[in-house]
């Protein structure tokens, strides 16, 4: 799957998910940059400026992700991309040299979903937050429930913390 399906896809979920178009409500400007902050991943690209802790996917999925260890340039070439644990690529001819380190299984999508949508329900309760509870009207809430409720739909799809 490419990355622009990746990309639908995940933004297919996240307007299910986080009820875009329910007061409060977001944009779709607004679910865009909140999905895209959520990208984990790339497509390798030759002559590219690559900084430590970025990830990307080689250009022939081999199943694998990796993580840049030596901040540098790519080269014109894509390097060979070994498929054991940890093993390291070097890459281009920079100085100092590129290096990439195998970071385990490629993600089955590169957009972190859950982290988006939770992300996308602190926007909205961020929204409500400033709205003013005047007088409930019947069968209508209050801003502060709407708060309340955002806030409840965003730690549902809080990341896990493993220990």
């Amino acid at each position: 799957m490419t990355i622009e399906q990746q990309y639908n896809e995940a933004m297919e979920q996240l307007n299910l998910f986080a009820q875009p178009d329910v007061e409060p409500t977001l944009s779709p400007d607004e679910l865009k940059a909140i999905l895209t902050a959520q990208k984990r991943a790339a497509i390798w690209e030759a002559s590219t400026p690559y900084s430590v802790g970025d990830t990307i996917l080689p250009t022939v999925g081999n199943g694998h992700r990796y993580i840049c260890t030596q901040a540098g340039t790519s080269g014109t070439t894509e390097p060979t991309w070994s498929r054991a644990m940890g093993a390291i690529a070097a890459d281009g001819t920079s100085d100092p040299q590129l290096r990439w380190k195998e970071d385990g299984p490629a993600f089955k999508n590169v957009y972190n979903l859950r982290a988006a949508i939770h992300q996308a329900w602190i926007v909205k309760a961020g929204k409500a937050s400033i709205s003013v509870d005047i007088k409930q009207q019947v069968g209508g809430m209050m801003a502060s429930q709407v708060y309340d409720h955002c806030m409840k739909m965003a730690n549902a799809y809080a990341p896990m913390e493993i220990s």
